[in-house]
């Protein structure tokens, strides 16, 4: 492909037409790219400002474009200097004896559900079930906010309700058992819901544990993000 119609591939996969026409994908910086490398994610081409190629220029599909073919293929307000086309990746088989597994229902900011992918990684947690109605998985903006991490989890996209039936759940909501009060058996779901509705009504009667964290302010809930940290955090350390 010549240089300007590649060009012209990169800014098209910016639209969720596009990646899903072609099955793949564009990220940009530094160390979401080196994850990239180091996973077993087929990279298709990589492009580099001159300062930034110096760092890539060992890799093989890796080009060395000038500062004004990058700046109108980048999604940042400051431009990183590199971006990568990389093929979309079918998730692994679904594993029912996961100690643990984070379950989204309706995340619809791509920047919690980055942090949640993010989080969900630095915890051990290598799989995640989401709603089809949470962000895209391979929107810039969850890409970016997972900082590469996100070629460590298995994400799958499904209708939640017939998948969670008679599975041992955690679902976060504002009234439940304390979560330092809760037992945890394994192998364990945690759920957490949209930010602005929470766990929908559909799946609140097939939970088979309502948690809560405990607040002493006044403020009305947590960021999605943060309380399935917090959940996280409390499971990983009592499994």
């Amino acid at each position: 492909m010549a240089l300007s119609e590649l060009l012209k591939h990169v800014k098209s996969l910016h639209l969720a037409k596009f990646r899903q026409k072609y099955n793949q994908f564009v990220i940009e910086g530094h160390k979401s790219i080196n994850e990239l490398i180091k996973s077993n994610w087929a990279i298709e081409e990589i492009l580099a400002t001159p300062e930034q190629y110096a760092l890539f220029k060992h890799h093989p599909k890796c080009k060395e474009i000038t500062e004004a073919q990058y700046k109108p293929l980048s999604q940042f307000a400051t431009p990183p200097g590199v971006i990568a086309i990389a093929k979309k990746q079918e998730p692994g088989p679904l594993q029912n004896q996961e100690p643990l597994s984070l379950v989204l229902d309706s995340i619809a900011d791509p920047g919690n559900l980055g942090t949640l992918i993010r989080t969900a990684a630095w915890f051990g947690i290598k799989q995640i079930i989401a709603s089809p109605t949470c962000a895209d998985f391979y929107n810039h903006k969850t890409l970016t906010s997972t900082m590469g991490s996100f070629t460590q989890v298995n994400y799958h996209s499904m209708p939640l309700l017939p998948f969670l039936n008679n599975k041992n759940t955690y679902g976060a909501l504002l009234h439940g058992m304390p979560l330092d009060k809760t037992p945890v058996k394994t192998p364990a779901y945690i759920v957490v819901g949209s930010e602005s509705h929470g766990i929908s009504a559909a799946l609140q009667p097939i939970l088979s544990h309502a948690i809560t964290i405990p607040g002493s302010g006044m403020a009305e809930s947590l960021n999605a993000a943060i309380a399935g940290g917090i959940i996280m955090h409390h499971f990983s350390c009592k499994i």
